[in-house]
């Protein structure tokens, strides 16, 4: 993200496997386009600020 200049909350990552799981953790918003995968499992990151 900080080579393109963008900040964490100007980001968005698109996945379908926890393979993707470091993506969704370092964007600002987490689309999983395959929800119901099972190595797929609801996370809610805790706020940071």
């Amino acid at each position: 993200m900080s080579q393109a200049g963008a900040s964490r909350q100007e980001t968005v990552a698109i996945g379908d496997s926890a393979g993707d799981m470091d993506m969704f953790l370092e964007a600002g918003l987490a689309i999983a386009v395959n929800p119901q995968a099972s190595d797929l499992k609801f996370y809610r990151p805790k706020s940071q600020t």
